[in-house]
């Protein structure tokens, strides 16, 4: 009789492993994102990435990011006025024909660079002081030395000598009550200036675009580091009847490269109740005697909104706003909240000498285009703003290490933006505590983004597999187990004589033969 085996099927596991083994690789790639950016020590979790990308100084919002972004672009505008005071003659005081007097004077303001090539946006009065202002103001710094000068004659006609110091301290208030008070010395030689009796000679101005250079991580201010060349200053000062003569635009140009910039808004579609936002110099915050020389080098910001639109008495077009401005605002930039220039921060309200906080006034950014257009400027940004915009998009993410990178870039392309030499000190900072987060490309196959889905998948199906196994097994273990089946064979005859040996068969590898034991004789 012969058993035939039947070949055992190959168990499910057999051909499931190699899924196994997948799926569980793919929900390890899964994990590993979270698994790489922890660091366990002593039993405790610390986390090496921020639970909120971009939070070293916070969340960032829009308004924030635009402001930031634009306030490398806006300037501080030094004003210098150098000329002789000459009497001509008498000017109500016989004592002082032939004197001169040297002034030196000035004033500060803001602007804002709109061209990569140092084209830069002010208000007209910025850059240009009418003779007549020019004048008082002369007269006025003069006016100490003025009335020393006055005094000394008069005692050399009765003395016949030069007082001493201490005789001019002690006359000085003598003089100056009998005089009418030291306003009245300074209109009566104003008035003599608008007669002829007083004239101004070499007057030379000069114009300079403050910028700075950093140095170990400090901003140092540089006041000489850009001489600017006026190239329109539309503005005459003040009519007899207060009307502002000209419409307050100024355009200079200083010999930069790379220089950053800002973009230019229409002002046209601004409604009352907009958002804005005001960069500048503001004389009160920027020079105080407890702030630091590289203090000056920080514009300051003010927020507010459109409160209306008014003409002027020339028909021209101007915003009234409840932001804070003050002397040296003048030329700053107005920006939306989306970060556009709508706006040119011009003019304060004044009562009684004193002025009235909340009432200001922009000129709208339509006027500074018609000298815009008029000087054949184009409005553009280039590589700085692009490689700025880039790296602090960066660093907002946390890609520190990328965000470093490309700020050094920044700062080749313009070493006097002192703002990357900021970025750079942080993004070293935030490396150092392991806050870095790898940045990859756009465009690049980003692995960790999708790792938590392809761990997902791979969960998935590495528990599929598992339950069908465990379905497998049970269903198994219920099913009769597989009999042998036996084939019977025929009895087996007595060979003849004649008939020769049989030979046997090897049997396939599945079939056992046996052989019928003989029944003894």
């Amino acid at each position: 009789m012969r058993r035939i085996i039947r070949k055992k099927p190959k168990s499910l596991l057999s051909k499931s492993s190699m899924f196994l083994i997948v799926s569980f690789i793919l929900f390890c790639v899964g994990l590993l994102p979270f698994l790489i950016t922890q660091d366990t020590k002593a039993g405790e979790i610390k986390k090496t990435m921020p639970a909120f990308p971009g939070r070293v100084l916070g969340d960032v919002s829009n308004e924030q990011k635009g402001m930031i972004l634009n306030k490398p672009g806006v300037v501080l505008i030094s004003t210098y006025y150098n000329f002789s005071l000459v009497i001509q003659s008498s000017a109500g005081y016989p004592e002082l024909s032939g004197k001169s007097y040297k002034i030196t004077t000035g004033g500060i303001g803001s602007g804002f660079a709109i061209s990569p090539d140092g084209y830069v946006v002010t208000n007209g009065h910025v850059v240009k002081e009418p003779d007549k202002y020019l004048a008082y103001d002369g007269i006025s710094l003069a006016s100490d030395k003025i009335l020393e000068d006055i005094l000394a004659t008069e005692f050399y006609k009765i003395y016949g000598r030069n007082p001493t110091e201490s005789e001019m301290k002690e006359m000085m208030p003598v003089l100056i009550q009998q005089l009418g008070g030291i306003d009245q010395v300074i209109m009566t030689l104003y008035q003599a200036y608008k007669a002829g009796e007083v004239k101004m000679d070499d007057i030379k101005r000069d114009v300079y675009v403050q910028s700075g250079i950093s140095v170990s991580g400090t901003k140092i201010p540089v006041g000489d580091a850009y001489q600017a060349e006026v190239k329109a200053a539309d503005y005459d000062g003040f009519s007899d009847d207060g009307e502002i003569t000209g419409k307050d635009i100024g355009i200079i140009k200083v010999p930069a490269e790379n220089m950053p910039t800002t973009v230019l808004g229409d002002s046209s579609k601004i409604q009352v109740g907009d958002k804005i936002n005001i960069i500048g110099y503001p004389g009160a915050a920027t020079f105080q005697e407890f702030l630091s020389k590289e203090s000056t080098l920080e514009p300051s910001m003010t927020a507010g909104i459109i409160s209306a639109i008014k003409s002027m008495k020339d028909g021209t077009q101007v915003f009234q706003t409840d932001a804070a401005l003050t002397h040296g605002n003048s030329g700053g930039p107005a920006f939306t909240e989306s970060g556009e220039v709508i706006g040119i921060a011009s003019m304060i309200a004044v009562e009684q000498g004193q002025q009235k906080f909340g009432f200001s006034y922009l000129r709208p950014i339509s006027v500074a285009m018609e000298f815009i257009r008029s000087n054949n400027i184009e409005n553009k940004q280039g590589s700085t703003d692009e490689h700025y915009k880039k790296a602090l998009e960066m660093y907002w993410e946390s890609h520190y290490s990328a965000a470093k990178k490309e700020f050094e870039i920044v700062k080749n392309l313009y070493s006097k933006h002192v703002d990357a030499q900021d970025y750079i000190t942080k993004c070293e900072g935030a490396i150092s505590r392991g806050e870095d987060v790898p940045y990859v490309e756009p465009g690049t196959f980003n692995w960790r983004k999708y790792a938590l889905w392809i761990g997902i998948v791979g969960g998935v199906i590495f528990l599929i597999i598992i339950f069908a196994i465990i379905f497998f097994v049970a269903k198994k273990g219920k099913t009769p187990p597989s009999t042998t089946q036996a084939q019977v064979s025929p009895a087996p005859q007595k060979p003849s004589p004649a008939a020769p040996k049989a030979v046997s068969t090897p049997a396939p590898k599945d079939i056992i033969e046996t052989k019928t034991p003989k029944k003894p004789s």
